[in-house]
This record gives C-alpha cells, structure tokens and sequence, in this order.
C-alpha cells in the first residue's frame, strides 16, 4: 500500500478448496467446531508474528466491535473517525451507539490528520484510526489524542503486514481489529481479530466474543456479550497460509 495510491495485486496462497474438504471430516470427528484446537493455534500464530496477544473473531466488524468496548465506549459517547475510509469503522462505533465526530485526513493523503483529532478530540471517548491505504501516524495521533485521555483504536483492515519503523500495524493503539477476508489471508467466509498487547483488553474481548462467558463456567454470563467465535474451518485454512503471508507480501 503506497500514500499516493493502492496497488492490489491477487493474495495467493494454497487450494481452498481441497483444504477445507480436508479439514471438514477432521473437526466433524472432534466435534469442536468453534473455540477449537485450530483457532488458538492461529492466534498463537499470529500473536508471535505481531508480538502481540491475538483474539479470533467471526468478523472484522466484530473484532471493531469488541475493541471499541474493551476501550470503554459505551451508548452516547463520542468517537473520533476518519472522513475518508471504508465502512466499518462507522459501522462498529454505530453498533455500539457512539455519536461519530468526523475528522478529515492529513493533506495529499488518505489516513487520518493528528491535528484533526486534537482539534476534535475533548469530551471523545476514544479515536479510530484506520490505515487505508498507507499505514496511519499512530504515534502522533496517540499523543494528540492522549491530550483528551482518548483511547486508541486501530483498524488495520486489509494491512496485515505494514509496520511503522519496525513495529507492526495493530500493536501501537490500546487495541487493533484485523480484517481476515480480504487483504493477504484471505479466509474462505468472513473472519476478523483484535490484537492488543494488554492482557485485560484480551481477557474481556474472549469474554464478549464468547455471549459473556468465561470460557470455563458455561451458561454463566459475566456482561452482555454476542456470538463472534471463529469458526475452526475459517481458523485452520488461515492457520495454513499464515506461513506464506511474507511470500504473498513480497509479491504484492
């Protein structure tokens, strides 16, 4: 992904088809087809190549989500988004009743103006910042908005793989949604995760994604949470091409 523009080239990767008629009677034998043994090794995958905790999910609207409610955004509060960038962002603040204060990109660019948000950013709760196609400037736009006390959100989207002066994109705010449908995994239905290196925001968004169970004591609901579990069909066939996401980046 370049500022100037977005040059898209086909993600690759193995045969998706023969891949699932393969893995099917396998999780059909262990009868676990959510929150299986498939879905935390692709988390742990991830989680080592981010250098971050990772959290699957059903969806990268999901994972939005969930991240902006481990940030603590609740029914009316306010949350600065970027005027140019896809609709999901807008769609998660929605989901969680949160008024949008729209804010414009930096000039000759497409991510969002750290001076925007200082300009926007009293009485917000938090910021999402969305790297559409080029990798936002996480760190200036944290410490405009930490002048607020907001709390930052990244959506990643379809950037798995970018990274700012060393460290990957998701791992700079308080929590990050990866969009795993398109972009270089490419899974084979909707899939989406939240990276965070902060091991509350982790613990809370299993809880959330899971109907607001602990993963231990079932049926008992800890908040009110939703169904976003990944599936272990979508996580082994990512589990699969995660190996090759530096060939596939090379490529593109």
């Amino acid at each position: 992904m370049t500022a100037a523009g977005i040059r898209l080239a086909p993600a690759g990767g193995s045969d998706a088809a023969r891949s699932i008629l393969r893995l099917l009677p396998e999780i059909a034998r262990a009868e676990k087809v959510i929150l299986g043994p498939r879905s935390q090794a692709f988390e742990a995958g991830l989680g080592d190549r981010l250098a971050a905790r990772v959290v699957a999910c059903a969806s990268h609207v999901g994972a939005l989500v969930l991240a902006l409610r481990t940030a603590g955004v609740e029914r009316g509060d306010r949350v600065v988004l970027p005027a140019f960038a896809g609709g999901a962002a807008a769609a998660a603040a929605a989901a969680v009743g949160a008024e949008p204060l729209w804010a414009d990109v930096v000039p000759g660019g497409t991510t969002l103006s750290a001076a925007e948000v200082e300009r926007l950013g009293r009485g917000a709760r938090a910021v999402v910042v969305v790297h559409a196609g080029a990798m936002a400037d996480v760190p200036a736009i944290a410490a405009a908005g930490g002048a607020h006390g907001l709390r930052v959100v990244e959506d990643v989207g379809g950037g798995l793989g970018a990274a700012r002066a060393g460290r990957a994109a998701g791992t700079w705010g308080d929590a990050a949604a990866v969009d795993l449908t398109g972009g270089c995994l490419r899974a084979p239905g909707e899939a989406g995760a939240v990276v965070t290196r902060d091991a509350e925001t982790e613990r809370r968004c299993r809880m959330l994604r899971n109907h607001g169970q602990d993963g231990v004591h079932r049926f008992l609901h800890h908040e009110m949470g939703c169904n976003c579990r990944m599936d272990e069909v979508v996580a082994g066939l990512l589990g699969e091409r995660l190996p090759l996401l530096d060939e596939v980046l090379a490529r593109r």
